[in-house]
C-alpha cells in the first residue's frame, strides 16, 4: 500500500507569509526539515520529493537524502501540482505542506489507510489539510502566529 505512494512537499525560500519561506525556523530546525523528518517516519527516502524552484532548498533536500523536483515559480496550484509530479513513477501522490507541521506520521498513516479503503476508480491522490484555529507556543513564542 505505502509502496504505491510518493510524498511531495512544495517549498520556497520566501513566500507571502515570511521572507524565509519554508526555511523559517521551527522547533530548533526549519519547517522544511521538520516536514521531511516527519515523512521519513512513514516513507522511504526514495519516495519523498521536495518540489522547488530554489537551489538553496534543493541542496537542503539532497542533504536530507530525499529527491528534488526543480520546477518553475508557478502561481497557480494546479500548475504547481502537475509540474511537480512529472517524472514521479508512483501510482498515487500525497501532497503535503511544510505549513502543516502538526500533521505528523500517525496522521499520514491514518490518511493512507483511509485512502486505500476508498474506491480507486474515483480517487487517485491525497492532499493533506488541517485548519487549526488555536495558537501553539514554543519557548514563549507562538508557532503559528506573528511574534
Amino acid at each position: 500500500m505505502i509502496k504505491e505512494i510518493a510524498a511531495i512537499v512544495p517549498a520556497l525560500d520566501s513566500n507571502r507569509y515570511s521572507p524565509e519561506g519554508d526555511l523559517l525556523k521551527f522547533a530548533g530546525t526549519t519547517l522544511l526539515e521538520w516536514k521531511i523528518s516527519q515523512l521519513l517516519k512513514v516513507f522511504e527516502k526514495k519516495d519523498v520529493y521536495v518540489s522547488t524552484p530554489s537551489e538553496q532548498i534543493a541542496a537542503l533536500a539532497k542533504e536530507a537524502g530525499v529527491k528534488v523536483v526543480l520546477r518553475g515559480k508557478e502561481t497557480h496550484i494546479s500548475d504547481m501540482i502537475r509540474n511537480s509530479s512529472f517524472g514521479i513513477d508512483k501510482k498515487y501522490l500525497l501532497w503535503t505542506n511544510t505549513t502543516s507541521p502538526f500533521i505528523g506520521p500517525k496522521h499520514y498513516q491514518a490518511m493512507i489507510k483511509s485512502f486505500f479503503s476508498l474506491d480507486k476508480d474515483m480517487y487517485d491522490s491525497l492532499v493533506t489539510a488541517l485548519r487549526m484555529n488555536e495558537y501553539f507556543f514554543f519557548q514563549g513564542f507562538p508557532l503559528n502566529g506573528n511574534r
